[in-house]
């Protein structure tokens, strides 16, 4: 076994007889290792526990794909999905058109604007039909007939429209 005491016994003499050494050096070494701190970081969250987590891979592509803020500071956006047999029949058209005009009317709810397929429609059939409570009136006083044809009308027109829609509408027989 190796014997430890003549080992500190010479350190012991070094560090007493030559104190001043054993202080720069303590200092240089001290100042070497603190020019590192800056370079030195933590990780401190869960990142270290989501990394290949299918879930986490997902968020972290709609984050980077999608804008963060698309409308600025202090506004959102708010996506309302309409679940109908038929979407563009006339009771599921004004059905819409209420529901906007009763989300604009709220004082709870600060509404710059909506938009839907409803409106779009509402707009073929009277283009001066600028208010939800006008569009309203305009498809309350349309037949079916006139609310195909003005949405067939729309979709052509309008192909970005198109995309509020689900992907199974059927392009020929829209309503």
């Amino acid at each position: 076994m190796l014997d430890y005491q003549k080992y500190i016994d010479i350190l012991d003499d070094w560090i007493v007889n030559r104190d001043k050494t054993v202080i720069a050096v303590f200092i240089v070494t001290t100042l070497i290792l603190s020019a590192g701190f800056g370079m030195t970081a933590t990780d401190s969250g869960t990142s270290q526990f989501t990394d290949g987590v299918p879930a986490q891979e997902a968020f972290d592509e709609v984050n980077d794909n999608f804008e963060r803020e698309p409308f600025g500071e202090g506004t959102g956006s708010t996506t309302l999905i309409q679940k109908d047999q038929n979407v563009l029949s006339k009771p599921a058209i004004l059905n819409m058109l209420k529901a906007q005009n009763r989300l604009t009317q709220r004082e709870s709810q600060d509404v710059v604007g909506t938009t839907s397929v409803a409106q779009a429609v509402a707009q073929t059939l009277d283009p001066n039909a600028d208010t939800l409570s006008e569009q309203i009136d305009t498809v309350e006083a349309a037949s079916q007939t006139e609310i195909k044809s003005a949405t067939r009308t729309t979709l052509e027109r309008q192909p970005a429209v198109a995309g509020l829609l689900s992907n199974d509408l059927n392009r020929e027989e829209p309503s």
